[in-house]
């Protein structure tokens, strides 16, 4: 049986006494939004008679929800003045299972005489905005709570402290699934007893925990108090969202990195010999004061199942990545979002690099790099040597709002990047994607970068002025989609000819071209077919000279000068055109 009252502002109570002692087979019993209702159930008591215990033998999701007049659960319970807990000792839930509690006003949830078959078998246990709740999980609920609990959601209850203390941390064998947020004066969520604090470091295991979402909690310093070691063998997914006073949220704090150096900046996960072993997705948000998010040197499986990464408003942080830890701890990672970092400079940094034998080339598995709002960055990768990585799984890849930035890829990385199908790149001050890398050997005009490329965007880069500066010809047999709009300084076709005889000039006249075509006999001929053919895959095609004049122009007559190299007929020279 199921029961579910909403907007019923008139209602008192739900259920006489009488009433309640028939719902046997009650299995879910859903109350929210009534106004004026003081109790779940008014109990009707003679002088003289002892009230016997409510149970509820098969309710197994009990829901009550904005309930602001609500005193308790049951009506003898609100005698006196104040306020009372809402489960005392005269009601038994024995097969509760999901308990959904937001918008009460109560101080306490349980009565300290409960009766110990209640609550046992609960599964989930969400409670939000209750403003007057100072306690969550009191020490003798700890026991029948903690040990069956898989899922706990605690939202917008401003005068919690704390979860649990330390003591009883252990006994969160079960829990999968843990969500704290908008909680005001909460610093940490497993906090010391006071005659505990100076002791040594404890170790804090959570077996079974899969998701972690901590966010808006403007005080929260870290996920435990004082000294301690931290193990998530099963952490799958951890989001930290605008907790701006965390100093480190997971790991040991008893490091003795920090602690030889008690002014070295803290990260926000401080691990070393421990790590993530099961983590495959993280999302760090809006920490304006974190400046360091891991340790320089990590354990090869610090974080190896890892696949998703997004950073996203942290004003502080200057890298994402530095020295070898993304060659040992970050092999899987397959997306990379970096988005609104004011001060971030680079995203990949390695100093004083000292390259294994194991390591002389290493493989990144990522699949799709996202790049937005970074105004600051000068460069994607610091650092590494010619050949060090390579990103031959690279499949999408966008920039935009990076004006900092002056190329995208070194031409190492760029030549490993054999399967991207997607390049968006708009509003960044980039002269060149790929750039020539110290030391490098001649590129030639015919080596290609992303042979497998779909789709080209190229928006609002006003001092682009080619691919590579070295590469004249662009090889791309599978583009299908390409965008050209407000990039004054790129032409559209040139020959190497005109390259050659123009070294040692920069005019935009003279850069390599998006198209390159040649003259000569078969040769030529193959390539004004190739071109064509190339163009009729183009849909939609788009090139607009908005915001530079003199851009549609320019690209006309690059146009013609690619109609007179390839020798192209009338008919040719209008379908060329048409696109």
């Amino acid at each position: 049986m199921e029961v579910n009252m909403r907007n019923c502002h008139s209602l008192p109570y739900l259920f006489s006494s009488a009433t309640a002692i028939t719902l046997d087979k009650l299995a879910v019993l859903d109350v929210s939004c009534c106004n004026n209702l003081r109790s779940v159930i008014a109990m009707e008591e003679e002088k003289g008679n002892t009230i016997e215990t409510l149970k509820f033998r098969h309710l197994s999701t009990l829901k009550l929800g904005d309930l602001e007049k609500l005193i308790s659960f049951r009506s003898a319970n609100c005698a006196s003045d104040g306020l009372h807990p809402l489960f005392d000792e005269k009601l038994a839930f024995p097969k509760l299972e999901e308990l959904h509690i937001e918008g009460v006003q109560q101080e306490e949830l349980w009565n300290d005489k409960i009766l110990v078959e209640s609550f046992r078998r609960r599964k989930i246990l969400e409670v939000k905005q209750c403003p007057n709740l100072i306690n969550v999980i009191p020490s003798f609920m700890w026991e029948r709570l903690l040990d069956c609990v898989e899922s706990l959601t605690i939202e917008k209850c401003s005068r919690l402290r704390y979860l649990i203390a330390m003591s009883m941390a252990k006994s969160l064998g079960q829990l999968q699934y843990l969500d704290l947020g908008g909680c005001g004066e909460m610093q940490y969520i497993v906090a010391r007893e006071e005659e505990k604090l100076e002791e040594a470091a404890d170790r804090i295991v959570i077996p079974q925990l899969v998701t972690l979402y901590l966010h808006d909690m403007p005080k929260l310093r870290s996920f435990c108090q004082g000294k301690q070691i931290s193990e998530w063998p099963s952490l799958k997914e951890f989001t930290i969202e605008d907790c701006k006073a965390v100093e480190v949220i997971l790991g040991d704090v008893s490091c003795r990195k920090l602690e030889d150096n008690v002014s070295t900046q803290q990260p926000l996960l401080l691990i070393e010999k421990v790590g993530f072993p099961s983590m495959e997705s993280m999302k760090i948000s809006q920490m304006d004061n974190v400046e360091k998010i891991w340790l320089d040197e990590l354990a090869s499986n610090a974080f190896s199942k890892l696949e998703t990464l997004i950073v996203e408003s942290c004003e502080k942080l200057p890298c994402i990545f530095a020295s070898n830890t993304i060659l040992r701890s970050f092999q899987n990672l397959k997306k990379l979002t970096v988005t609104n970092c004011s001060s971030l400079e680079v995203v990949f940094q390695v100093q004083e690099f000292n390259f294994g034998e194991a390591y002389s080339t290493s493989t990144f598995q990522l699949r799709e790099l996202v790049l937005s709002c970074l105004p600051k960055m000068k460069h994607l990768w610091s650092g590494l040597p010619q050949g060090a990585l390579t990103f031959g799984c690279l499949r999408h890849s966008s920039a935009s709002e990076c004006e900092s930035v002056k190329s995208l890829f070194p031409s190492s990385v760029a030549k490993s990047m054999t399967r991207l199908e997607n390049l968006e790149v708009s509003y960044c001050g980039l002269e060149e994607i790929v750039a020539e890398e110290d030391g490098e050997v001649g590129t030639s005009a015919y080596d290609p970068f992303f042979p497998r490329l779909t789709a080209l965007t190229l928006l609002e880069l006003p001092e682009l002025r080619s691919f590579h500066r070295n590469s004249h010809t662009s090889t791309w047999p599978l583009l299908k989609q390409l965008a050209v709009a407000s990039c004054g300084k790129i032409r559209l076709f040139s020959s190497p000819c005109e390259i050659q005889s123009s070294q040692g000039t920069d005019t935009s006249e003279n850069q390599p071209a998006l198209f390159s075509v040649e003259k000569g006999n078969d040769n030529g001929n193959r390539q004004m077919h190739q071109l064509v053919e190339q163009f009729l895959k183009l849909k939609p095609a788009k090139f607009t000279g908005k915001g530079d004049p003199e851009a549609a122009p320019r690209w006309i007559e690059d146009l013609e000068k690619a109609f007179e190299v390839l020798g192209c007929t009338d008919e040719e020279k209008v379908t060329l055109a048409a696109y």
